[in-house]
């Protein structure tokens, strides 16, 4: 699909769009609040400021997006595959990136507080400053991650895997 036909279709009320392809797409600051983007094949795509409140891109793969700046409140990200991916100071505060693939990710000062991380492979991510209050990252690979300055209260690490990542100063090792 074209990114005008898109556009217009948005703008006429449409929300489901599952198995769409989208490249070198410029989408910045839009309101896309409950779309539809389930097995979406998305490749540089910039969604930099975009309301994605309450998105799905369930079993999506995402390659070099730029969504910092994001709003992805309650946003499915569930085992997706996301290459590249620039979620910078975006919020997703409650969303569910269970099962996704966010190896080298960068979630810098990302707001993943109550987040659901089970499963996710966040080999190598930088999450340095990332909000993960409350969040659920039970049985994740967070291998090799960097989590310095990262807010970590109540997190659920059981299962993970912290191997050589770098943690915040005073982070309990058990």
């Amino acid at each position: 699909m074209h990114v005008t036909e898109f556009v217009a279709r948005v703008a006429a009320g449409e929300k489901m769009f599952p198995e769409i392809e989208l490249t070198n797409a410029d989408l910045a600051g839009l309101d896309l609040k409950q779309i539809k983007l389930p097995k979406a094949r998305l490749t540089d795509v910039n969604l930099q400021g975009t309301n994605l409140t309450l998105a799905d891109f369930s079993q999506a793969r995402l390659i070099r997006v730029r969504l910092s700046g994001s709003h992805l409140f309650k946003a499915s990200f569930f085992a997706a595959h996301l290459v590249g991916i620039d979620f910078c100071g975006a919020n997703l505060h409650a969303a569910d990136l269970e099962r996704a693939n966010l190896s080298n990710a960068y979630l810098r000062a990302a707001h993943l507080t109550q987040a659901r991380l089970c499963q996710a492979n966040l080999t190598g991510a930088s999450l340095i400053g990332a909000h993960l209050t409350e969040s659920d990252c039970r049985n994740a690979n967070l291998s090799n991650a960097d989590l310095t300055e990262a807010i970590l209260s109540k997190t659920n690490f059981g299962g993970a895997n912290l191997c050589c990542a770098k943690l915040p100063a005073g982070f309990p090792i058990v």
